[in-house]
């Protein structure tokens, strides 16, 4: 009952080291980045100056609702929805690329750029890390 727009493709390495399609997640409107950690997918939202959004989503927590054909293999597809996710955390707006390192998570905001120049204003110019246990 859910319409998305977006796909984030899951792959794995075969022994010559070439990318084989693994699955498929259906994700949110307005997800500017994706990172995988210890069992969890992080999704980074955000939509102009409307307060953002990291969207965290335990992997085992998800089952499989469908297949997709990917570079002619069969692969699962996981739906990830607003819904159904583990934790959604608000951070400031215009939120883009996301990673983990260690046990940090670290958030680039587009609002930093000279073409927003409301995210200088606002104090978002620099990379942001807080713990990952704080978004799950």
């Amino acid at each position: 009952g859910v319409t998305q727009k977006a796909y984030v493709m899951g792959y794995t390495l075969d022994d010559q080291g070439e990318a084989i399609p693994g699955c498929v997640y259906s994700i949110p409107d307005n997800v500017q980045g994706a990172c995988f950690h210890d069992g969890y997918i992080y999704l980074s939202q955000s939509a102009g100056f409307f307060p953002g959004h990291v969207l965290a989503y335990r992997l085992e927590d998800h089952k499989q609702c469908g297949t997709r054909k990917v570079l002619d293999a069969e692969v699962p597809v996981y739906m990830l929805t607003e819904h159904n996710a583990s934790k959604i955390t608000t951070v400031p707006p215009m939120n883009e690329e996301i990673t983990v390192v260690g046990d940090q998570m670290y958030l680039l905001f587009e609002a930093a750029s000279n073409r927003y120049m409301v995210g200088k204003m606002l104090g978002l110019e620099q990379v942001y890390g807080a713990p990952v246990a704080y978004f799950h």
